[in-house]
């Protein structure tokens, strides 16, 4: 049986009577999730007569709220980086049972903790993360669209800068020498 609130409730199958038991029990607010109680009944004889027989059973049933997870602050922008290794981390929203990654539509890569990208080659990249809660609701990030690009040259600017520099101290040098000796 499914109620308007998603729990499912499996019967009572192992408590066998010749009478019919009503009762209810208020229980205190559920997380989602798998629960069980264990119901027990005990039958006497009208009279009080010492025949009592004892019976339980276990009843299994499930709080589904009904919500996917929501994953949110996701560590990797959309936007250009200039480097190969990038630090995937992010928040969800309820306790989950599986989390992953799709990294331009390949296979879904599961993840226990946070995560790095290492040695992406250059180009543009498509990722989505996925969350399952603990009773099967999928949520999925906005997905994020960003560029690894060559590193800036900078140690070759910077050589090209001495280089520059080297060459107009030569230069002003030889200018130096050259009208010293003009002029004796």
């Amino acid at each position: 049986m499914t109620y308007e609130n998603g729990t499912t409730l499996t019967g009572i199958s192992s408590i066998y009577s010749y009478y019919i038991i009503r009762g209810s029990v208020a229980l205190p607010e559920l997380a989602e999730g798998f629960h069980s109680i264990m119901v027990y009944g005990r039958y006497e004889r009208a009279g009080g007569s010492s025949f009592n027989v004892f019976d339980n059973a276990s009843v299994y049933f499930t709080i589904d709220d009904g919500f996917a997870p929501v994953i949110s602050n996701l560590s990797v922008e959309n936007k250009t980086y200039s480097q190969a290794s990038l630090p995937l981390s992010f928040v969800v929203d309820e306790p989950t049972s599986w989390i992953g990654y799709c990294l331009d539509g390949q296979a879904n890569v599961t993840m226990t903790e946070n995560f790095t990208f290492t040695q992406l080659p250059c180009g543009l990249y498509k990722l989505t993360v996925y969350a399952n809660d603990i009773v099967g609701n999928t949520g999925a990030s906005e997905t994020i669209y960003f560029t690894i690009e060559e590193p800036f040259p900078t140690l070759l600017v910077a050589s090209a800068s001495l280089v520059t520099i080297a060459v107009f101290a030569v230069f002003l040098l030889y200018q130096r020498k050259h009208k010293h000796q003009k002029d004796h």
